[in-house]
């Protein structure tokens, strides 16, 4: 089994920003305005990305290592990323904790059992069943 998921931890502002005004304001909004939205705050995130976000002693900053990564990506590619959480029509942030309920021991191979934090935001979950 293969899994990705936003991650809660290290998403605050995403959940308690971008998603009220995605739920509030943007489900609503035709695609080709979405996109054009999701263009200008690409656009808009360039000056930080490439300022603020590149000075070492401010990785407590949110999002930090995920700009990191955002850096080293297409503008097209980091558009779409913002179109894609502007457009999801529904989201849900995984704890950690729950992330190992879901690959239970009992259900998976122990030792085929990989839970990875990747860029701050997010999981990528691998197990293989047991007896499969």
């Amino acid at each position: 089994m293969i899994v990705w998921t936003y991650s809660a931890e290290g998403n605050a502002l995403m959940r308690l920003l971008v998603e009220p005004a995605r739920k509030l304001l943007l489900r609503h909004l035709p695609r080709r305005q979405l996109a054009g939205l999701a263009w200008l705050l690409t656009a808009a995130l360039y000056p930080l990305v490439y300022t603020i976000y590149r000075v070492p002693a401010l990785r407590f900053l949110p999002y930090f290592e995920y700009f990191c990564n955002f850096r080293r990506l297409a503008f097209e590619r980091n558009r779409l990323n913002v179109f894609d959480k502007l457009n999801a029509p529904q989201t849900r942030f995984t704890t950690y904790e729950t992330c190992r309920r879901w690959l239970d021991p009992a259900r998976f191979e122990p030792d085929s059992i990989s839970i990875r934090r990747y860029a701050g935001v997010s999981y990528s979950l691998v197990a293989r069943k047991r007896g499969g």
